[in-house]
């Protein structure tokens, strides 16, 4: 098989000194993608020029790509591992002095577009040479140009919208043909139009799409993958994003951990804007999903301190948090359970949504749990 950037099979590494092999790597080159099963062949070929006979005690390929098949001289030698962890050889290849052999790879290259890295480790009884590792690397390129390949639109808000376009060729096929994206769709992306375009370099696509709104704070966008009329050849695209956080809450979930049913708990939530000059302001939190009954679970919302006029701030230290935060900029969710809790419930579990006033933010959610114990 020709590789696609027309280069030959090279050594590409340094020979160790005491090495049997005068080839330890083989760098077939770049191929272009193609549907089916394919496969390389490469040769290491290797002499015992000590003047004592030594043995092969492992022949170890790295994955199952490599079928590999040995001759010395002109007669094939099993290549059966013991059936333990050892990866020895059943019957160790007893290699003469002065003879000469072949190692013979067989290299599965199948699939998609990317590197293609094996290797086999060699083990020997001869001091110079107890263990070297043959190396063989191909890259299969892939058979659409996709351009570019990675969008980045860049920070954005949960709530905006941002375009993105790429533009596709195909390099095996002159004829050929988008189908659609393939379901489903990451989060938040869609694809609005694939505009066929024929020029004097062939038929090409302009994809456009968005991104947004109504994201996932800290979303990270996602990947596109477009089928075509070849069933076995599709490409895709990456759109990156980075959806910030107007608002961080800490914790996002907590335990009462396990505690006597006739005593109170209490536990605090804090919230507070990102944006250096940002601010915020609580419109309610809602009770989702909970197993005690609502009079047993109170939430009280503390609005922040204000700040004097020319007073330094208050800077308070989270648990689990690397930087202090303004006591002027922090809001507290106090979560009560109160005392007696019914029998019938034994776990608390429960989640909550904070919702905020303006435009641009979005609820944030929060769960919890505990375990009650009956007091004795």
């Amino acid at each position: 098989m020709k590789p696609a950037d027309g280069t030959d099979t090279v050594p590409v590494r340094a020979i160790p000194q005491g090495s049997w092999f005068e080839k330890i790597q083989i760098k077939f080159g770049g191929f272009h993608e193609k549907a089916g099963s394919r496969h390389l062949d490469g040769i290491y070929g290797f002499e015992n020029k000590t003047d004592k006979d030594w043995k092969i005690t492992a022949v170890v390929p790295s994955c199952k790509c490599q079928k590999l098949k040995m001759m010395l001289g002109a007669k094939e030698v099993p290549l059966k591992n013991k059936d333990d962890v050892s990866q020895m050889l059943k019957e160790p290849i007893v290699v003469p002095a002065g003879s000469k052999g072949r190692l013979f790879m067989q290299f599965d290259i199948s699939g998609g577009p990317g590197p293609r890295v094996g290797d086999v480790r060699v083990d020997t009884t001869d001091p110079a040479m107890p263990s070297l590792t043959l190396t063989c690397e191909a890259n299969i390129i892939a058979a659409y140009d996709v351009q570019p390949a990675v969008v980045n639109l860049g920070q954005m808000g949960p709530k905006e919208q941002r375009q993105w376009s790429c533009m596709v060729r195909c390099i095996v096929r002159k004829e050929w043909e988008v189908t659609k994206p393939a379901p489903p769709l990451p989060n938040g992306l869609a694809v609005t139009s694939m505009e066929r375009k024929t020029d004097e370099t062939g038929i090409s696509y302009l994809i456009k799409g968005t991104y947004g709104p109504g994201l996932e704070e800290g979303a990270m966008g996602g990947i596109v993958v477009f089928l075509t009329d070849d069933k076995s050849q599709n490409f895709q695209l990456e759109v990156r994003a980075e959806v910030r956080e107007k608002v961080k809450l800490s914790p996002r979930f907590f335990s009462f951990s396990n505690f006597p049913r006739n005593k109170s708990q209490e536990r605090t939530v804090h919230l507070w804007p990102t944006a250096a000059k940002g601010d915020l302001e609580i419109e309610r939190v809602e009770i989702g999903q909970c197993s005690v009954p609502r009079e047993f679970l109170e939430v009280q919302v503390v609005a922040p301190p204000k700040l004097a006029n020319g007073a330094p701030p208050n800077m308070i230290t989270l648990k689990g948090l690397p930087e202090p935060i303004a006591a002027h900029r922090l809001w507290k969710l106090v979560v009560r359970l109160k005392p007696n809790i019914p029998k019938r419930v034994r776990v608390v579990r429960g989640a909550m949504k904070v919702f905020l006033k303006g435009e641009g933010f979005v609820p944030k959610p929060f769960g919890f749990n505990g375990f009650i114990r009956n007091a004795r």
